[in-house]
């Protein structure tokens, strides 16, 4: 009998189904007939003829001229090197026409027209909104605005560690307004005590309180907006970006109003 584990790894390796069982059976009856290697095989002799000719391009068949025409199996130590080479040969130009499909969208440059064009979009999932955050962060040279939940500060500070760094080495001047529980308010400082001493980066602190929900949202260089659609930490809740030049002023006001009335330290 065939066993289910051993055509689940012939298929990994490249073979379908059929010319897995067909190559298997072969190697347990020995040479033998299309008729026998069907009956073995569990599956129809018109599917042992139709498989059998890609096996022997494979180097896993041979053809006796016999009357009637039978099949011998080459044995698993010459085909499953042969197997495997076969799909670290395709894995390899897989990953080169990944990468240069990579390439082209790198290279393919951003018009003008469409750097002035206004857009609005949504982003989900960790990964992208990291990756989006990360990506506006670098490219910020001016200033960076956020107001945010005092959570995703703590993580934010640690994510984006290195970048926020190298922000403030370009004399980027860096603004957070802060929501958070008032009793966490000398823990938070401590942790941010890094950055807090740099000239360029200040921090503000907002009361929270339970019946008024906190608008959270970044801003770099009146250039970009990351706005999230709902009240919780960094990755937990869909992000809106946007480079639209109103949006943008609007969130911006909202930002320096947020300022003048938060908590100095």
């Amino acid at each position: 009998m065939i066993e289910k584990k051993d055509i689940t790894t012939l298929v990994k390796l490249g073979l379908t189904v059929n010319q897995a069982k067909t190559y298997l059976a072969n190697l347990k009856t020995g040479p033998t007939t299309a008729k026998e290697l069907a009956q073995t095989a569990g599956i129809a002799i018109q599917d042992i003829y139709r498989v059998i000719p890609h096996l022997q391009e494979l180097g896993l068949e041979q053809r006796i001229l016999t009357k009637p025409t039978t099949f011998k199996a080459n044995s698993l130590k010459k085909t499953i090197p042969r197997l495997l080479q076969q799909k670290t040969l395709e894995h390899n130009n897989l990953h080169k026409a990944s990468f240069e499909l990579k390439n082209k969208q790198v290279n393919n440059r951003i018009t003008p027209k469409e750097k002035s064009e206004s857009k609005f979009l949504i982003i989900s999932g960790k990964q992208s909104i990291f990756e989006k955050s990360n990506q506006v962060l670098k490219n910020a040279n001016k200033s960076i605005c956020v107001s945010t939940l005092w959570e995703s500060s703590k993580m934010g500070s640690f994510r984006f560690n290195k970048i926020i760094k190298k922000e403030l080495k370009k004399k980027v001047k860096i603004r957070f307004i802060v929501d958070i529980p008032l009793h966490q308010k000398d823990n938070y400082l401590d942790l941010m005590k890094e950055f807090s001493e740099n000239p360029f980066y200040e921090i503000r602190l907002m009361e929270r309180k339970i019946t008024q929900k906190h608008l959270i949202f970044s801003i770099f260089d009146q250039n970009d907006v990351l706005f999230s659609l709902k009240e919780a930490p960094l990755g937990e809740s869909p992000l809106l970006w946007s480079n639209n030049k109103q949006f943008i002023r609007l969130i911006q006001n909202a930002f320096e109003f947020m300022w003048i009335n938060a908590i100095k330290i």
